[in-house]
């Protein structure tokens, strides 16, 4: 991800270091239309561009403005979009910079010498959704089945398009790149902000807000396109000011990744009748006496008889987390084997039957006595496998600076192989960790500056040269504050991470 592109002319006032920063408002009415105030009513603006904790990037935001002319008589402010275009001088070119929604306090009014000012509180897509979802009840989990982690032509089988779609958007409201990592199982209970954040860790994406899509999912290392990530230059004597310090907070040496990893089996039998009493022959094969009015549970016609599907694998029992290609009624009593007393194999039956995805429901009727030699389900299943791990360390660098560890927290593994930055093919679980420890090892800076040159073009999340008399460094922008006063103009300060 890179600055946001500039009309040459505006890009080349800027340059000029000496023409004032514009900005101007837009402001949707009721019929969906946007209002332009006068380039004078904005007095104050504060825009805060950064990092969540989660990982996404999230903008949030205040104006204060004077309406003059009463354009926003009578509208309320809450939930109404508002755009920042932004300017220099007369070139009379703007840069559409942000698309924000005002908060839930909407327009806060006062009055002074009959002229209204309103000041308002801001905040992109991604900070809404932060907000508003741990406000909402997500105790409605969702099970998916058989997905890829990120597809935009294919929106019903893309797993970041599910998750959005938890937070309302639909998949015009998303743009994203195409990670076809194959996911055959995701349990999805957390806000849909915490689930998309752990998505793009998994995926080594970047997921922020839009000018035109409320969600952007791009800049992966595991994207189709292969394309690697753009990156904008940046001169140190830009700013003012520049501080320079060691990174030493996202320094590891050690990645441990641990997770339930779901695995999609052949199809095998999930469940097989085995509820005592029970008697064994000379061979201890077990079989289950029935009687035509017999109490065994099965038998009860008012309650459905309950049965749960499990693997069993090497003396252990695997609960199972979904099972598709489940036998038909049809299907389990032709394998169903029952030896009457008085002769023959007739006498039990399937009176009811029904499935879901990690049980059957059904019931026997027992017409004569005799003895169930095997009543079992057949299906493929999908299990978890408890506590799967990858730890990578580096040793030399233990030995050098003690251990410092990085806990992989994201669950959204695929076992798909990928192709490493070292050419190597491996799954995509641990090209995820060789990854993290080989980022993790270096020493890294993180560069703060200050500037009132006007770099509204700059967006947290975008990968940058910093460059310097000859010399450039990689970094990403960490964090971007924009503050404009109408009397001082517009002061940016930005925090810089060395890649």
């Amino acid at each position: 991800m890179a600055f946001y592109e500039m009309d040459p002319a505006l890009e080349e006032s800027l340059l000029e270091r000496t023409n004032r920063v514009i900005l101007i408002l837009e402001i949707q009415d009721d019929a969906g239309e946007m209002i332009t105030l006068p380039e004078e009513a904005l007095q104050e603006g504060n825009f805060h561009s950064y990092k969540d904790f989660l990982g996404g990037y999230c903008v949030t935001g205040s104006v204060s403005f004077l309406d003059e002319e009463e354009f926003l008589s009578g509208l309320s402010g809450q939930d109404r979009q508002v755009r920042i275009l932004i300017s220099s001088g007369n070139c009379g070119r703007f840069l559409h910079r942000f698309t924000l929604t005002v908060d839930d306090k909407g327009f806060r009014r006062s009055r002074t010498g009959g002229i209204t000012r309103i000041t308002a509180t801001l905040e992109d897509a991604p900070a809404r959704m932060k907000r508003v979802g741990g406000l909402k009840n997500w105790e409605e989990k969702q099970i998916i089945i058989d997905c890829v982690m990120s597809d935009k032509e294919h929106p019903q089988g893309s797993l970041v398009h599910l998750i959005a779609a938890r937070g309302g958007l639909g998949s015009e409201e998303l743009d994203c790149s195409t990670v076809e990592l194959p996911l055959v199982y995701a349990h999805i209970s957390a806000s849909p902000w915490e689930e998309l954040c752990s998505l793009a860790t998994s995926c080594s994406a970047l997921v922020e807000g839009g000018l035109d899509h409320k969600i952007l999912f791009s800049s992966s290392v595991y994207q189709r396109d292969g394309l690697l990530e753009e990156m904008s230059p940046l001169r140190e004597d830009l700013f003012y000011e520049m501080t320079e310090e060691e990174a030493g907070d996202v320094y590891t040496n050690s990645v441990r990744l641990k997770w339930n990893r779901p695995e999609r089996l052949n199809p095998q039998i999930l469940w097989r009748y085995d509820e005592l009493p029970v008697e064994f022959d000379d061979s201890f094969s077990p079989s289950y006496p029935f009687l035509p009015e017999g109490d065994r549970p099965i038998q009860d016609p008012l309650v459905p008889y309950e049965a749960l599907f499990e693997v069993r694998e090497n003396y252990k029992s695997l609960p199972v987390l979904w099972a598709d290609q489940i036998q038909s009624q049809e299907e389990v009593l032709e394998g169903l084997q029952f030896e009457a007393d008085g002769g023959g194999t007739d006498g039990l039956t399937l009176s009811s039957y029904t499935t879901e995805s990690q049980r059957a429901y059904l019931n026997l009727s027992c017409s004569q006595a005799g003895r169930l030699i095997n009543l079992s389900i057949l299906g493929q299943p999908i299990v978890m496998r408890a506590g799967t791990a990858c730890f990578r360390s580096d040793e030399a660098e233990i030995a050098l600076r003690g251990l410092r560890i990085l806990s992989g927290r994201s669950r959204f593994f695929s076992d798909a192989l990928v192709t490493g930055a070292d050419g190597e093919d491996r799954p995509h679980w641990e090209d995820w960790v060789l990854r993290a420890l080989s980022q993790g090892i270096k020493r890294r800076r993180r560069y703060r500056g200050r500037s009132e040159v006007g770099l509204f073009y700059m967006r947290a999340g975008a990968l940058c040269s910093l460059e310097d008399e000859g010399s450039s460094t990689l970094c990403r922008v960490e964090e971007l504050e924009m503050n404009f006063q109408k009397s001082r103009g517009l002061e940016t300060r930005v925090t810089l991470l060395e890649e």
